[in-house]
């Protein structure tokens, strides 16, 4: 290549719309650290804050449209180094039947570690509107543990 070459740089850039961003709302529920039952809900922050989508409660959030729904659900299990099991709960309470949308089965083999973090994620298209809560059940007569940093994010996503 010569240093007195010139080049001429030819492309085209593409006109039409804009695509999505591939989520229309969001919703980020934190809850106040539970040992057992259900748990109420510390903060909510809705995205859009105009969008009504989504509400929340104090231990509820409603889920107002059909659609697809990416549910994520994390935190922390503070355990009580014995042999014990924990079953969190994502439950539909709006009809009658209590419907479990998500579990998260947290088992101890009597090992000791002070935290177990656990995320979990599911996508599941929802035919009608949904009032959900997050229960905490233990087994055993467990008494000495806790759910702490627990974070709920549920997105509907453009399909």
């Amino acid at each position: 290549m010569k240093s007195n070459e010139q080049y001429e740089l030819d492309f085209v850039v593409p006109k039409g719309c804009y695509g999505s961003c591939g989520i229309e709302a969001a919703i980020n529920v934190i809850y106040n650290d539970g040992k057992s039952g259900t748990f109420t809900i510390k903060q909510s922050d809705i995205f859009p804050q105009n969008t009504n989508i989504f509400s929340a409660s104090s231990n509820q959030v409603l889920i107002d449209e059909p659609g697809v729904y990416e549910f994520n659900l994390n935190g922390q299990w503070a355990q009580n180094g014995i042999s014990s099991e924990l079953l969190l709960r994502l439950i539909d309470v709006h009809s009658g039947d209590r419907n479990t949308l998500i579990s998260v089965d947290l088992y101890n083999n009597n090992q000791y570690m002070e935290y177990l973090t656990f995320s979990m994620s599911k996508t599941i298209k929802l035919d009608q509107a949904k009032n959900v809560q997050i229960q905490l059940v233990t087994s055993g007569g467990v008494k000495y543990t806790t759910v702490k940093g627990l974070v709920l994010t549920i997105e509907k996503i453009e399909v």
